[in-house]
Parts: C-alpha cells; structure tokens; sequence
C-alpha cells in the first residue's frame, strides 16, 4: 500500500484551509516529534472544554510523525489516551510525540499535550508500517 501526502491533513495539511496547518519538528535520530498550537473556541465541546476528540487527534499526530521520522510511512494501529485536565481554548500548547520502541512493523509510542509544564493529556500508541 502506498501512501499519498495529499497536503490535506487535518492537522498539518499546508493545503487545507480548515485544519490546524501545524508546522512539526522532528528529529528522527530520537524519534521525535512536536510542535505548538493554539486551539479555537470553535473546536469546544463542553463549555470551555476543547473536545477531547481534538486532543486525541493532536497527540496521534505527534506520535505517527515521530514514527514516521524514525521509521518511514505507517499508520495508526491502536491508541489509548488518558485526558489529566481540561484543554481550554486560546491557550498555547505543546504537543510531543515519540518512539518507544520498535518490533518489526510495529512501532510503539508515547506523547504528551502540555500547557507550560502541566500534563493536560498523554497518549500510548501503536504504529504500523503497511506491508508493500
């Protein structure tokens, strides 16, 4: 399977005009990833609250292109996330993905959604290179 970059993405896409547009570092010696974002009221769930779908998206992001940076193309396979406070909007933030280790295709990761130094959220996830 190939695997296209379309500049679409929802969260870094350049080419789409609704998404976060994001501009992500990576180091793909450490298998890193990260960047800053400032989320819109407008992607609320509760009142205040950004909607935890959005958390998740940001910190799946992070850890597929610290993936990608260490290993190449692949795509998410499983990711848990534990949301620790609420991510309230207008608020910049930090989004930090890694590799933690890799099992043939399989590629385990870790990230972390932080407003200075206080963990709002964290993510494990599993990565997987699609067979050729």
């Amino acid at each position: 399977m190939e695997l296209i970059d379309t500049g679409k993405c929802i969260v870094c896409g350049k080419d789409n005009p609704h998404g976060f547009q994001l501009k992500i570092a990576t180091d793909r010696e450490k298998g890193r990833a990260w960047s800053t974002v400032t989320i819109p009221e407008k992607y609320i769930g509760w009142q205040h609250f950004i909607h935890g779908g959005i958390t998740s998206m940001l910190l799946d992001e992070m850890m597929a292109h610290a993936a990608i940076a260490y290993a190449g193309f692949c795509v998410t396979a499983e990711m848990k996330v534990r949301f620790k406070r609420p991510v309230l909007p207008h608020v910049p933030l930090t989004v930090e993905g890694e590799v933690v280790s890799r099992s043939g295709r399989i590629i385990t990761t870790k990230a972390v959604m932080k407003d200075g130094d206080v963990v709002l959220a964290e993510a494990e996830g599993r990565m997987v290179i699609p067979k050729s």
